[in-house]
């Protein structure tokens, strides 16, 4: 039990340390590996902890110190930005392809994670413990608290499920998915885990992460299937009037919100053309689940090495 501000104040920091430690040990190894063997594992454990530990502690932050009183709202807009740019950047290297420099995207997680926990120590914890409006003791056990229910959610089974209830349904939905896309239904699987992403990437970003992973999972598992090529795949850039979208040499925290941005923004019956550097099926999954009925895809180019995709918006839909 922390019973003093000063106490609060030193074991946030030093966890703070320790995070960004866990994090820098394991892309020092990631930069090191050789093989895309040991690179595969490295990365499987750089994720694994991004999410079990950072994306948790980050989570707690928000349901604690960010409501705290006497911060600047301005502060808690930016430093909430961050964990979005965080959580996006862990759900990229996740996902990404093998063939993938996955060095250069734990590096980009590296250094913002550093940057944000540096800004927390100077511009939240230390005006929080210097004005003494806020119990900071109070804040660090209920983040203590609240961390622990989490990680316990991902405990064996004799843990009390009723921790975190979402965590274990979810858990339930994605072995159920791996069994089906294994029994031949991977439409079926991607369908119920896009869903799900749908349902928790705003209030459980952290769950969100492990639906996206499972997603795009699942569909590396599905054996490649022919693709209708659209008659418009003779074109050798996006068709007349439309834009070209082309997200391989974005940062992995841009990629999904440039692509979504960009169909915001179309008007009824407007489309442009996404140029990817593997399947985007699992993108599609995810507009199936947020925007049925209201957009249109069609394959213009289908690898190996690049995919083309005309992205429109229907008519009637805005």
């Amino acid at each position: 039990m922390i019973r003093t501000a000063d106490e609060a104040f030193n074991v946030m920091t030093a966890h703070h340390r320790e995070l960004d430690e866990g994090v820098g040990h394991r892309v020092a190894a990631l930069r090191q590996g050789a093989r895309d063997g040991d690179r595969q594992a490295l990365v499987a454990d750089l994720v694994a902890f991004l999410v079990d530990e950072v994306l948790v502690h980050a989570w707690a932050e928000e349901r604690t110190l960010y409501r705290a009183g006497g911060i600047d709202d301005a502060l808690v807009g930016q430093l909430l930005e961050e964990h979005r740019a965080l959580v996006t950047a862990v759900e990229q290297l996740a996902i990404a392809p093998a063939t993938d420099d996955v060095r250069e995207r734990a590096e980009v997680i590296a250094a913002l994670f550093t940057a944000h926990v540096t800004r927390e120590n100077e511009e939240l914890l230390a005006p929080l413990l210097a004005g003494g409006g806020a119990d900071l003791a109070s804040l660090a056990n209920q983040m203590r608290r609240l961390s622990d229910e989490r990680r316990a959610s991902g405990a064996p089974q004799d843990e009390p499920p009723e921790s975190d209830p979402l965590a274990t349904v979810l858990a339930s939905l994605v072995e159920a998915t791996v069994a089906l896309a294994r029994a031949g239904e991977s439409e079926r699987a991607g369908a119920l885990l896009a869903s799900a992403w749908a349902a928790l990437r705003t209030s459980r970003p952290d769950l969100a992460v492990r639906a996206t992973a499972a997603l795009h999972r699942v569909a590396r598992t599905v054996s490649p299937q022919p693709v209708s090529l659209s008659p418009r795949s003779s074109a050798a850039h996006a068709p007349i009037g439309e834009t070209l979208l082309d997200v391989r040499d974005l940062a992995p925290a841009g990629r999904h919100e440039s692509i979504f941005a960009a169909y915001h923004a179309l008007a009824p019956d407007q489309a442009f053309v996404l140029v990817n550097d593997h399947d985007p099926t699992p993108l599609r999954y995810q507009f199936e689940a947020e925007h049925a009925g209201a957009f249109t895809w069609e394959y213009l180019e289908a690898g190996p090495r690049v995919w083309r995709v005309r992205l429109g918006r229907t008519v009637g839909n805005r």
